[in-house]
């Protein structure tokens, strides 16, 4: 798929017209009605998702993706002041454990989080969206917040990063903390052994 400056052209300019308006409209203001109809419907996705205990990684089906997309197209990136923090954050949730390898969805995502003016604020949330991202399209890490759980419970971080020297200032850029603290911590944590 060749790309020029943000314009697909394997797009017909209508769908390129429509993608960005998705990534410009981060600013537009829903009604009370359509604030409560879309909480809802993400709670609803959330709850079917997670609502078996032993399964928090559960892979949506393309009929709950195509949900997420309709949501983006009516409103941009989901954000707390649009939607609410629960809502919001639920959404991001649903999104990023939804990501496959090559999805143009998850790509638009990640721009459309980039540019909202709240994205200062929940920076974290951007870096593990796109280390995610990353990772499924088997590229390295840029901040290292990606890990596997091994059969054992141990949790592993996924390799490999870029440039490891300039790490731990991208994180600080992402409000995260330094990757030795993070490793320490992510060693320290129990989980049920596992396959996935």
């Amino acid at each position: 798929m060749l790309k020029a400056y943000g314009f697909r052209w394997d797009q017909t300019p209508t769908e390129q017209l429509s993608l960005n308006k998705q990534e410009n409209h981060h600013d537009m203001k829903i009604s009370e009605s359509q604030k409560i109809q879309i909480q809802k419907e993400i709670m609803e996705m959330n709850k079917t998702i997670f609502e078996d205990p032993n399964n928090h990684w559960k892979i949506q089906t393309d009929q709950e993706i195509q949900k997420l997309k309709s949501i983006v197209e009516k409103i941009g990136w989901p954000t707390i002041s649009a939607i609410g923090s629960t809502a919001a954050s639920q959404f991001w949730s649903l999104t990023i454990d939804s990501i496959t390898p090559n999805s143009e969805f998850h790509e638009s995502c990640l721009r459309l989080m980039k540019a909202n003016p709240e994205a200062a604020e929940h920076t974290s949330y951007i870096a593990e969206f796109e280390d995610k991202l990353r990772v499924r399209n088997g590229k390295p890490q840029l901040y290292g917040t990606q890990f596997r759980i091994n059969e054992k419970g141990i949790s592993e971080i996924i390799q490999p990063i870029e440039d490891m020297s300039g790490l731990n200032k991208r994180r600080a850029e992402m409000n995260l903390e330094d990757f030795e603290s993070f490793e320490i911590k992510l060693a320290k944590i129990k989980w049920p052994p596992t396959s996935i």
